[in-house]
């Protein structure tokens, strides 16, 4: 297990130091596509990691032989790892994105912005409390499919609309 662990940490120490210099690449004088790249790396990274969660979750439901479902259940902590740690990266990515462009915030944005902070409360809250209710609580909500849907409307709302 732990290669596994030392394979997260240097994934995340990759994506960490990659992630400025994809942004800043094609950094034009304004620096507005160092902000786009950022929030490129936030729409892709979260995409990915909700993505591999989600099938992973659906794939594991199937009615399949407990077997499988056993050699399964040995991926759902490092997996679930790899989750947390690409959000809290597009998170941040995504936050430095809407801080350079927060002169021009409109409704759309603030919603994105406001949606993207609760799941990730939730899901840091979900993952490191212990308190049972605090837990059902925030898989209630940070699970929910209504939530993925709109943080998705809204990215693609948010795209569509953002000044060129």
């Amino acid at each position: 297990m732990s290669r596994i662990k030392n394979l997260y940490l240097l994934l995340a120490i990759i994506l960490v130091l990659a992630s400025p210099i994809a942004a800043l690449a094609e950094e034009d004088e304004g620096g507005e596509d160092a902000a786009k790249g950022l929030g490129w790396i936030a729409v892709w990274t979260g995409t990915i990691a909700t993505t591999t969660l989600m099938l992973y979750k659906r794939v594991r439901s199937l009615p399949i032989s407990s077997s499988i479902t056993r050699e399964l259940s040995i991926y759902y902590k490092p997996l679930l790892s790899f989750h947390i740690l690409l959000n809290m990266i597009g998170f941040t990515a995504g936050l430095a994105h809407g801080y350079i462009f927060s002169r021009s915030m409109e409704p759309i944005t603030l919603s994105l912005v406001i949606v993207m902070l609760f799941l990730t409360v939730s899901g840091v809250l979900l993952r490191y409390t212990s308190a049972k209710n605090l837990k059902i609580f925030n898989k209630l909500v940070h699970g929910q499919l209504i939530m993925t849907i709109l943080v998705i409307s809204l990215v693609v709302l948010h795209i569509l609309t953002a000044e060129e």
